[in-house]
């Protein structure tokens, strides 16, 4: 059970770090999609 709490943890972590590049422009729009598949 905790492992997979970690994990969901990991996914969002990298979740917000995607949206920050987003909006800090680090990242185009195309890049953040394919991130995001």
């Amino acid at each position: 059970m905790e492992y997979t709490k970690h994990l969901e943890d990991e996914n969002e972590l990298e979740g917000n770090l995607l949206f920050h590049s987003l909006a800090e422009g680090l990242m185009t729009d195309e890049e953040f999609a394919e991130a995001y598949e």
